[in-house]
């Protein structure tokens, strides 16, 4: 969980925002901004290893996550229209070894506010490599 509360005008750095894949996923092209408000993820994970030893290096476990978003910009004198709740259900295919991890996440968005006129279904891909 992740909030702010603020009387005073803060500069774009220190707002809150909302939208994206480090707070509501299913938020990829349009996000919400303000000096108050704040979100929540929600993710159950589920992993197993793979057996074959030969094969860590690369893929040493895989798995899935489902994840749900919540957050909110609260209304204030300088946000105008742009207040009010988002939220978003995600699915995360993963694998990681040794050497190598990658993921692939596929995300809905649910609530908006009518600031926000479009629903979003982002895919996000995620590729590292480890020395």
């Amino acid at each position: 969980m992740t909030g702010q509360h603020s009387e005073d005008v803060l500069f774009s750095p220190q707002r809150t925002s909302l939208g994206g894949l480090s707070s509501i996923r299913g938020y990829q092209d349009q996000s919400l901004s303000g000096d108050s408000g704040g979100y929540w993820r929600n993710d159950l994970r589920w992993s197993r290893p793979v057996t074959l030893e030969w094969l860590h290096p690369v893929f040493a476990e895989y798995g899935t996550s489902l994840g749900y978003d919540q957050g909110v910009i609260t209304h204030g004198p300088y946000n105008g229209e742009q207040h009010g709740r988002l939220s978003s259900n995600s699915l995360e295919l993963f694998t990681r070894g040794q050497h190598l991890a990658a993921s692939v996440t596929f995300a809905h968005s649910l609530e908006r506010p009518d600031a926000l006129i479009e629903s979003e279904a982002p895919i996000y891909f995620s590729l590292s490599a480890f020395l």
